[in-house]
């Protein structure tokens, strides 16, 4: 099987099994028997409705590994709150070079868009520069901790 796998005994009974590493990996709970005794029959046990594409999303990623022996990047897409965060990674560069949030913004968004877009008929580009920077503040002040405990 190709790239690593983790196998872990639980205290309580049971195991799991992390196929890959990183951010593209696929877990396994193993719910009865042991995958140290030889080979297994895997069964997939489907329960509830709540949080279903994600658990189907699961099945996809197992089955094409299965198939292709390799994680299958498209079905890992990079997340929204990915590029959110770093977006606010991005912001709290920028504020380590400046105060201003218009030298902010063309650290963002580039200088020919604040040029064009800042004093023009709309403030979205000001608006959205503030609630970054808001967001980024926050995070700085200890909303990092919110990130962990998710």
């Amino acid at each position: 099987m190709p790239g690593p796998v983790t196998h872990l005994s639980l205290p309580a009974g049971g195991e799991q099994v992390l196929l890959g590493s990183g951010p593209r990996s696929i877990r396994l709970s193993v719910a009865q028997g042991t995958l140290l005794d030889g080979p297994v029959r895997l069964a997939y046990q489907l329960r509830g409705t709540d949080r279903l594409e994600i658990r189907l999303l699961a099945l996809r990623r197992l089955a094409a590994f299965l198939r292709n022996r390799q994680m299958p990047a498209a079905l890992f897409p990079v997340g929204a709150k990915a590029r959110r965060w770093v977006e606010t990674l991005r912001v709290l560069d920028a504020l380590a070079l400046t105060s201003r949030h218009r030298s902010v913004a063309e650290h963002l968004f580039g200088a020919a868009l604040v040029r064009r877009d800042w004093s023009g008929g709309s403030d979205y580009l000001r608006t959205r520069t503030h609630r970054l920077i808001g967001q980024a503040r926050a995070l700085a002040a200890g909303g990092y901790l919110d990130l962990v405990r998710r």
